[in-house]
């Protein structure tokens, strides 16, 4: 079965990477990916997920990739009442948010 997921990211070094590695590890196989830049220097990142085995679930995936440090939310289609964790609240330029990071520049 197929899943879809929305990932607004910040179009940093290594940011896409990260994405993609944890899906992966995670064990889902990425069947499509798109991506579109906004002008706020973000991205947003459409993609159709398939679990390798029965037992994934995309909702936990979801909360996994909502932690990684350049996302600031992920939504799925037609489930928003589902995922109300979803952040709300993303930081208005890249540089705001990266000044409230404690890791290096």
């Amino acid at each position: 079965m197929s899943n879809t997921l929305h990932v607004e990211i910040f179009e940093t070094e290594g940011a896409l990477v990260r994405l993609v590695g944890l899906i992966e590890r995670r064990g889902f196989t990425i069947a499509s990916m798109a991506m579109s830049a906004a002008s706020n220097g973000s991205a947003r990142v459409t993609l159709d997920l398939t679990a390798r085995n029965g037992g994934r679930q995309i909702d936990i995936l979801a909360r996994q990739i909502e932690r990684l440090f350049d996302v600031h939310a992920v939504t799925r289609p037609g489930a928003a009442a589902a995922m109300p964790d979803t952040a709300a609240i993303a930081p208005a330029t890249t540089g705001e948010w990266r000044d409230g990071c404690p890791h290096p520049q």
